[in-house]
């Protein structure tokens, strides 16, 4: 590692106008910037990055949700492990389920149903 690197005059001066706090933060945020890709073996320049950047996989995928009438609620999409994200979120955020059951569709939805037993105190704050 070059000083020159990561130190010119501007940079220098400006890290020395820093309280101790903040320089122990800016020194953090350099060097896991820099040792990072070195712990993960990432290069700029090396071939399986553009693959990870050219993944087709969407970020969000659609979920419904649906109570009916009688208590129900059926939750459908793409992968059972996002439904089951979503039912620890509704847990977590006070809902009381039970008789869980899986269900394929033929056009590959996923969908999970829950009998509804009622609503508590949040077991989470955020």
């Amino acid at each position: 590692m070059d000083d020159n690197d990561y130190w010119d005059e501007v940079e220098y001066n400006f890290f020395n106008t820093l309280d101790d706090v903040d320089k122990l933060m800016y020194m953090y945020d350099l060097m896991l910037g820099d040792f990072q890709n070195d712990y993960y073996g990432i290069d700029d320049d090396s071939p399986w990055i553009d693959e990870i950047v050219d993944d087709d996989t969407p970020i969000r995928q659609e979920v419904t949700a649906l109570i009916d009438k009688s208590g129900y609620l059926s939750i459908t999409g793409a992968s059972v492990e996002l439904l089951n994200k979503v039912v620890t979120t509704m847990v977590m955020d006070g809902m009381i389920l039970s008789d869980k059951k899986l269900a394929m569709s033929d056009n590959g939805e996923i969908s999970l149903n829950y009998r509804v037993i009622g609503t508590t105190t949040p077991i989470s704050v955020n």
